[in-house]
């Protein structure tokens, strides 16, 4: 678009930034209310894109001098605001994190289905011919040959739940990191976990243990897995950020992509840590399988409840 287009389509918009600048410089950042700092912070990212968009199309332009002050000027009230605010950390897990959750819906269930096809995938080959899970699985996993057995009872709990939190966070950070590969490596290791716990599953129902299992899978596992999905997520969106940057550049879409995506990461290291307790806690403790499906159903409810909480607005 030229220049003259592109100041009428958003003019507007930074009049109402320049309104909000004028706004806080009188009465400060201490006595603006949430729905106020979260609004400019929102105009903020926005006129930074529009910033780096005028800087590649009209360099030297009135529109980028007039932008590049709207900007910095936000910044210097920003900054303050970010620091040391417990309201503003509460406020962002109340009602930040789950409207990020639903605007990025779709990367989710993006996220979701490339597992999904994984799983399946290796549990009817499995299932049909059991032999074949060697082709998925580590070979740990298939030696004993009683993979649904109980856990030990000489379980360290502190130390076990320590081992699976580290082994977590280094697979949800893998997910979220290889999004800088134009989202192949997300998909990659989505799939390849998958493959893995569909083979394990068809493994063990094979060989009748299927209540069993899924009661030490699923107490944890619908924790782990959703926060696996939020960094799928998280890593497909810097994906699509650099194969599909719209009108900005694709350094600066990536910027603005990873920008989201760190807030959603988030919502993933406090779910992978509440995982890692209850994996090392309640998954080998002597609960009957059916106290544990019915914990792992609750835990369900609440993830739903949470991401339905999303609709709420930030306006009264």
């Amino acid at each position: 678009m030229t220049e003259a287009q592109f100041i009428r389509k958003y003019s507007r918009v930074w009049k109402d930034f320049e309104d909000l600048q004028t706004i806080i410089g009188k009465k400060g950042l201490s006595k603006l209310d949430f729905t106020t700092l979260s609004k400019l912070e929102r105009s903020y990212t926005r006129i930074s894109g529009h910033l780096s968009y005028a800087a590649t199309n009209y360099p030297a332009s009135g529109v980028q001098e007039y932008l590049n002050g709207l900007v910095s000027t936000a910044h210097h009230q920003l900054v303050p605001a970010k620091k040391g605010n417990p309201r503003q950390f509460l406020h962002f897990y109340d009602r930040k994190l789950p409207q990020l959750l639903r605007k990025n819906s779709a990367f989710l269930w993006v996220a979701f289905s490339i597992f999904l096809v994984g799983y399946l995938f290796s549990f009817l080959y499995a299932w049909i011919q059991p032999e074949t899970a060697t082709a998925f699985l580590p070979p740990q996993y298939l030696q004993g040959g009683n993979i649904g057995a109980q856990a030990p009872t000489n379980w360290d709990h502190p130390l076990m739940s320590s081992i699976i939190l580290s082994n977590n966070i280094f697979v949800a950070l893998q997910v979220f990191a290889y999004g800088i590969s134009a989202g192949l490596g997300t998909v990659y290791v989505l799939l390849q976990n998958g493959l893995i716990l569909g083979a394990l599953s068809a493994v063990v129902i094979h060989q009748g243990h299927a209540l069993l299992y899924w009661s030490l899978i699923l107490p944890h596992g619908i924790i782990e897995l959703s926060a696996i999905f939020i960094s799928g997520a998280a890593g497909l969106k810097i994906g699509y950020g650099l194969l599909f940057p719209g009108f900005y550049k694709r350094k600066d879409a990536l910027v603005l992509q990873g920008k989201e995506a760190l807030q959603l990461i988030g919502a993933v290291i406090p779910m992978l840590i509440i995982a890692a307790i209850i994996e090392g806690f309640l998954t080998p403790s002597a609960l009957s399988p059916t106290i544990k499906l019915s914990f792992a159903f609750f835990t369900g409810i609440l993830l739903l409840c949470y991401y339905r909480s999303g609709r709420r607005s930030d306006h009264p």
